[in-house]
Parts: structure tokens; C-alpha cells; sequence
């Protein structure tokens, strides 16, 4: 009480202490007005499918992890209604739990569908150990900058898990716009943004595919953010997502996500998300007509007051 007296009947303190006041007040309102959040963007949903075991002998069987994806992109639980089959049942049959069964010698699809999704795998019968059971390519740089190259290996096995020595592989992609391959090295250039399906082929058995996607990538630079964000289609669908040592300055509010092209405003740009987080790896859908190579720059921008907080340049 003594407190509060003194500053009441002393006029320069009381002035001042209104004064904090009312400028605390008007902090809180201020920061905490908002605009409403950018809409997330909807896609397709999808499905995709992988066998517990890619080869089986005959009369063998195996089953699949299955996973679904909503509209959101986010995984979900597998929906009823799921139709399975094969694209050639004189080598493996499938049942509606999704269980397959090899019958004879050789390789085939085996799909599974939900409504227009579809999604699908190989599966390889054999009828002993002397045969490719398998071809697996080695896990190696699945992303790719324009021009970048990498050279992919790959190894015929048989149903063991033993590789089969002196075996000759040979190399396809289903997208060369994209990403080529030479045949007989493995050899791959990236020549234009997406995603190329590359496979290795040995005495008639497919790999599934390794999956080798074009980006475009930046780092933001200044004082109020770092890590790296990058541009990629995958699905079909153009991705922007931060890398995992990405951070913003936590003090403006109202943090929202653009792909522009002036790194010093807005004005042209357009927004892709809100940033409720600040910091970490974070994953958004980009809207269609938006392409990969429209925009040079992620721009972190405050919408409420305006002003940058972090920029990353893509390059031309």
C-alpha cells in the first residue's frame, strides 16, 4: 500500500509508470493480433506398399507393410476397401488379407488399391538357391542438384541373402528429363527438377526402384536465422521443406513462410504456410499452379508488422 502511494503522489513516477503500463498493455494486444494462419494444402491421398520379403521360393509366401497417406500428406491409419492383385498370377497369387503365394518361377507385380490409389511392388519366385532371388541397388544419394552426378551399384542376390557373383546389371530410368543413367555404369546426371524412378535389371529380375530426386537448395543467411531450406517434387506434389539445424529469431510474431523472388519484400510472393514453429525440420505442400523453378527465394517474413527474418537463396 505505502508502495503504490508513493508513486501516486509522486507525479514524474506515476507519469512513467502509466506510461510502461499502457506501452505493456498495447505489447500484448499488438503481439498477439494475429491474421489468420495460412491453409495447409490439400493432396492427393496415397498409398505405399513394401514386402516383408521380396523373393520367396515356390510355395513360399510373404505379406506387406502397408501405409497410407491423407489428404493433409500426413500417415494415417489404412482405410477399408483395399483391393490386392497381381499382374501375373501363373507366378504368385495374392488374397484380399494380402498374403502371396509363389507358384512358379519368375517375377511379378503385386498392386494394391483404394479407390484411384494404387500402389505397387515386385515380388520374385524362385525354385532354389542358385537363382537371382533379388536385385538390390545400395543406398546412395537420393537428392541431387541440378548437373550433380552420382554413380549408383547394385548386386544380384539369391534367396539366401548371398550375393551371386559375376552377375551383368544393367541400368533404366523411367524419367531421363529428369535424371539419366548410362545402361552399363550406373552412371546418373540430373538434368531437369523432379523425380526419375531409376532400375537395375539382371537376367530378367527388376530391382524396385531407387528413387532419385532434383532440388533446388539454399542456405539463409543473416543474423536472425541459418540452416538451409530446400525445393522438391516428390509424389507430384512440390514440397518446401527446412533442414533439421534450421532456426528464426523468436521475437517477431505472425512468422510466415513465401517463396518470392525480391529477397526484401514480399510484394509478388506467394505464401506457403505459417511458421508455428521456429526451428527444426518442417515439411509443407506448395499449392498448384506453383512450379519448382517459379520463385529464387524462401523468405521467413512477419506479416503482421512486415519485415524479414531469414532468406534463403534457391539460385537461378
Amino acid at each position: 500500500m505505502g508502495t503504490n502511494m508513493y508513486f501516486f503522489r509522486n507525479p514524474v513516477r506515476s507519469v512513467v509508470f502509466f506510461f510502461l503500463l499502457i506501452m505493456e498493455i498495447f505489447t500484448i494486444i499488438s503481439c498477439s493480433k494475429k491474421s489468420p494462419d495460412a491453409p495447409i494444402t490439400m493432396v492427393p491421398e496415397r498409398l505405399t506398399i513394401t514386402a516383408v520379403n521380396e523373393s520367396i521360393v515356390i510355395g513360399g509366401t510373404t505379406t506387406f507393410i502397408l501405409t497410407y497417406f491423407d489428404g493433409f500428406g500426413q500417415e494415417a491409419p489404412v482405410p477399408n476397401g483395399i483391393i490386392w492383385s497381381v499382374s501375373n498370377p501363373a507366378v504368385a497369387t495374392v488374397d484380399q488379407s494380402g498374403l502371396v503365394t509363389g507358384i512358379s518361377e519368375g517375377q511379378t507385380e503385386v498392386m494394391v488399391s483404394y479407390e484411384s490409389i494404387t500402389a505397387k511392388t515386385l515380388i520374385n519366385v524362385v525354385a532354389d538357391e542358385a537363382q537371382i532371388a533379388s536385385v538390390t541397388i545400395e543406398p546412395g544419394r537420393s537428392e541431387l542438384l541440378l548437373n550433380e552426378t552420382t554413380t549408383l551399384t547394385a548386386m544380384a542376390k539369391n534367396i539366401n541373402g548371398d550375393i551371386i557373383p559375376g552377375v551383368v546389371i544393367t541400368w533404366e530410368t523411367d524419367s531421363a528429363e529428369y535424371a539419366s543413367v548410362n545402361a552399363a555404369s550406373g552412371f546418373v546426371t540430373a538434368n531437369g527438377y523432379g523425380t526419375s524412378n531409376i532400375t537395375a535389371v539382371a537376367d530378367g529380375i527388376r530391382s524396385n526402384p531407387a528413387i532419385v530426386q532434383i532440388i533446388r537448395r539454399g542456405d539463409f543467411s543473416g543474423s536472425n536465422s541459418k540452416g538451409s531450406a530446400k525445393l522438391k517434387v516428390e509424389n507430384g506434389i512440390l514440397t518446401l521443406e527446412t533442414s533439421s539445424d534450421f532456426s528464426v529469431s523468436t521475437s517477431p510474431p505472425d512468422l510466415r513462410i513465401y517463396l518470392g523472388n525480391n529477397r526484401n519484400n514480399v510484394n509478388g510472393a506467394v505464401e506457403v504456410a505459417s511458421l508455428n514453429q521456429r526451428s527444426g525440420a518442417q515439411s509443407w505442400n506448395v499449392a498448384s499452379p506453383v512450379t519448382i523453378q517459379d520463385y529464387r527465394y524462401v523468405i521467413v517474413w512477419c506479416k503482421q508488422f512486415g519485415g524479414t527474418y531469414g532468406v534463403a537463396d534457391l539460385g537461378n
